[in-house]
């Protein structure tokens, strides 16, 4: 078990959190689609740090941003296994709103800042619980 390792995959998760909240800044600074983004990241770098310190292998390269599929890599039986799975609804988020869209037809609507601050304490809620499962 690797408690270093996890602690610095929350330490990128923080920063990624702090992205969020400076993005979601009242207007006219008020930029939801960079909020968006590190709202996946986080909850990407949170949920890995779960694997890393169960000594578990999770996804990489073109499969390494898959959420659920980091979350899958977590024994059943943890008690943060359903919580990290719940976190795979963010996957999309990175690039649904960042890339200009070719198909205006099927561009993902951008979350309201209510719906990103809601993941965004979600995502907060599953660090902090993670942070207490390898605290020595």
């Amino acid at each position: 078990m690797s408690s270093a390792a996890a602690a610095a995959w929350l330490e990128t998760a923080a920063k990624d959190l702090d992205a969020v909240r400076r993005s979601l800044m009242p207007l006219p600074d008020q930029n939801l689609e960079t909020a968006a983004y590190h709202t996946q990241q986080a909850a990407e770098t949170g949920v890995k740090a779960l694997p890393a310190h169960l000594g578990i292998a999770y996804a990489r390269g073109r499969h390494g941003h898959d959420i659920a599929l980091a979350a899958a890599a977590i024994p059943a039986s943890n008690r943060l296994a359903k919580d990290a799975q719940a976190l795979g609804a963010l996957t999309p988020w990175p690039t649904a709103w960042r890339y200009p869209s070719d198909d205006p037809a099927t561009a993902a609507p951008l979350p309201e800042a209510t719906e990103v601050e809601q993941w965004t304490e979600k995502v907060e809620a599953f660090m902090n619980a993670v942070m207490s499962e390898i605290a020595p």
